[in-house]
């Protein structure tokens, strides 16, 4: 993998990607939050385009900067809907046989918000008349 792929796998990219998609300010607020969890390759390594993560919910909601785990719930079931994540090995709340925390693994699909940024240049094309035929 060379430099330049890197960088086009880098989180910065991905920041880029939230920040010109069609999302409501929590729900951009969230999916940066999410990216800020992912293990980011080293130089030479793969990326992974559907990456696992699990932190809490009310780790999400600090990190988003949100107020309540309920309203970050709220969240993460519109970013489903849309595709953005998806909830692997769901567990209920409480604790573990270990008293740790139980939490879902949250899968992100970074393809399907490349699919959102290509229908909004779509969109944005035929509306000022600039799509070709």
């Amino acid at each position: 993998m060379s430099d330049g792929e890197q960088l086009f796998f880098g989180p910065m990219r991905w920041h880029k990607a939230i920040a010109a998609a069609q999302l409501d300010a929590y729900e951009k607020s969230v999916m940066r939050s999410l990216i800020d969890w992912i293990k980011w390759p080293r130089k030479g390594e793969v990326f992974d385009p559907t990456p696992e993560l699990w932190p809490s919910v009310q780790s999400i909601a600090d990190s988003a900067g949100l107020r309540s785990r309920k309203g970050t719930q709220l969240v993460l079931k519109r970013l489903r809907k849309k595709g953005l994540i998806e909830f692997v090995d769901k567990r209920t709340g409480g604790r573990s046989e270990h008293g740790k925390p139980n939490t879902s693994r949250i899968r992100l699909n970074f393809d399907r918000l490349d699919e959102i940024k290509r229908e909004q240049a779509t969109r944005s094309q035929v509306r000022t008349g600039f799509c070709q035929v």
